[in-house]
């Protein structure tokens, strides 16, 4: 086992090869690792996405992975990870009480050295207490997600990067900003629609932009629109999707909108870039495949042997 408790300083991204094959997660790694991390409820209070500056008060609930070793570590990368609709924050790894398998997926790729030690962060657009379910929201998932910004910078990440060991020196949007370079938001689904949302209007925040099967939104124009206003390398956004995913379609003409961009540089084996694009064969719009998408995508972003 390697275990590597500070990890190098995120740089603009490098012209290193990213891998072509999205790698099936092997069966033994949702079985129990023998280094485990650990899995908590984290309660936060927000308030009413329609209504951020005065609407009701809500206590939201994420879920937070720390890393085997997190003790005694100083400084963490930290990974924001939304769900799709219908969904919510124990989407993917359960609750401190009922965890899920993929729990031990992370334990086992931190465990052999795939990835760096990470914190990972859950959370949900959903616009209710923590202890209410997703009720009729689908309709609003759209709206939810382009209010999303507001709960995440003003809230959420203070309360987690305030209590949890990440890179910001201070949780004022100064000090988290200028950690952005270890920091990732990603989702599945209507989460890689927020996703966009947040590299268009929280995109100080994050260096990292990792959004699955996003679909129709957003449209090319409003991302170069986003990117226009960054430095090219200030920012690398990687997609991945399946090839019997229903978005499959939209997903492919992004990547080509985004080739044609002026604000968008694909990168490859010869060049650097600002986005990558990948796609797993067989693999269909769910979330068992996110499982699989994101197993890779940390991989790639968050590398044990060489920051992207």
């Amino acid at each position: 086992m390697t275990l590597l408790l500070m990890p190098p300083v995120r740089a603009e991204a490098k012209g290193i090869s990213i891998p072509e094959e999205i790698k099936d997660i092997p069966e033994e790694y949702f079985e129990p690792a023998k280094y485990p991390g650990r899995l908590l409820n984290f309660y936060y209070k927000t308030r009413d996405a329609f209504d951020y500056e005065n609407g009701r008060e809500l206590e939201k609930r994420a879920m937070v992975y720390l890393p085997y070793g997190y003790s005694f570590g100083e400084k963490f990368d930290i990974i924001y990870v939304m769900h799709g609709g219908g969904s919510h924050e124990s989407w993917i790894f359960g609750t401190q009480y009922e965890p899920s398998d993929y729990v031990n997926v992370m334990d086992h790729a931190i465990e052999d050295g795939l990835m760096r030690p990470v914190i990972i962060v859950c959370c949900t657009y959903n616009n209710a207490d923590y202890n209410k379910r997703f009720r009729g929201q689908q309709g609003d998932a759209l709206k939810l997600c382009q209010a999303y910004h507001n709960e995440l910078v003003n809230d959420l990440m203070p309360a987690v990067e305030g209590t949890f060991k990440t890179y910001a020196e201070d949780t004022t949007p100064a000090g988290l900003k200028a950690s952005a370079q270890h920091r990732c938001f990603a989702g599945f689904s209507n989460g890689a629609v927020c996703t966009w949302e947040i590299f268009m209007s929280a995109g100080d925040y994050f260096y990292y932009y990792f959004p699955m099967s996003a679909g129709e939104h957003p449209f090319i124009e409003d991302s170069e629109a986003a990117a226009s206003a960054r430095k090219s390398d200030s920012f690398f956004v990687l997609t991945i999707t399946g090839g019997e995913d229903f978005n499959l379609y939209h997903e492919r003409n992004r990547a080509e909108d985004m080739r044609n961009s002026p604000y968008f540089t694909e990168q490859t084996d010869t060049q650097n870039g600002n986005f990558a694009f990948r796609v797993k064969e067989g693999r269909k719009h769910l979330n068992v495949s996110a499982q699989e998408y994101m197993f890779n995508g940390f991989q790639i972003l968050f590398g044990a042997d060489e920051a992207l």
